[in-house]
């Protein structure tokens, strides 16, 4: 697997969980979706959890396609990790 070191920028941009273990705002999205292990999880339970609007959650989510993830959204049903990329980014290794 190669790092990929331009994505160590959505370290900054992802924003932060508060908490002793803060994570960025990728990571806790990539951990909750492989957590459902081939299930969908909703935007509503997402946003909750992270503190974030709905539209936020869903640029973070396509800035993730961006970087390689297949994340499929479906109405009524929420995100589902579908494949990730072959490299490795900044935010595979905090989540």
């Amino acid at each position: 697997m190669i790092l990929c070191l331009g994505c160590l920028a959505s370290l900054i941009n992802g924003g932060y969980k508060a908490g002793a273990d803060s994570v960025t705002t990728d990571a806790y999205i990539l951990s909750s979706l492989r957590a459902a292990d081939g299930g969908s999880v909703s935007s509503a339970e997402l946003s909750q959890q992270l503190g974030i609007g709905r539209a936020v959650l869903r640029a973070r989510i396509e800035d993730l396609c961006e970087l390689g993830y297949e994340i499929e959204a479906s109405p009524h049903i929420g995100y589902r990790l579908k494949k990730s990329p072959d490299l490795l980014h900044a935010e595979d290794l905090r989540a």
